[in-house]
């Protein structure tokens, strides 16, 4: 699988695409938790409105993991595949012009998500 590479938030933001299909390690804060496995960052005490970066987590497992909570995600940028995060979505309930902006956006899919406010490993899977 190679080393990660560590990016910003504010890099998977503006030049999203430059990392598709790279495995990137980033520090964050998560911003909204739109479903069990589907979750937003930005960076840490940014107060930015837009550019948060969606994060989604293929795993049977619910990521235990809470707005504000500082984690490191690592994991692979793809480009959003249509049809494949539909079930996801039927959690987030803020109707469909919020998930079409998201599509055209890169997605990290991730490997692992640690942190929360005890560093606790919230996530590891394959």
């Amino acid at each position: 699988a190679g080393t990660a590479m560590k990016v910003r938030v504010d890099d998977l933001e503006t030049r999203g695409r430059d990392y598709t299909g790279k495995t990137v390690s980033v520090d964050a804060e998560v911003e909204k938790v739109l479903g069990p496995r589907l979750f937003t960052i930005d960076e840490p005490d940014w107060a930015d409105l837009d550019g948060e970066v969606l994060v989604h987590v293929p795993t049977a497992l619910a990521t235990l993991v809470r707005p504000d909570d500082r984690v490191t995600v690592t994991g692979t940028i793809r480009a959003y595949a249509s049809g494949e995060l539909d079930s996801e979505w039927r959690w987030f309930q803020d109707g469909s012009s919020t998930v079409a902006e998201w599509t055209r956006r890169p997605i990290l899919v991730a490997t692992r998500v640690i942190g929360g406010d005890d560093d606790r490993a919230l996530l590891i899977s394959h």
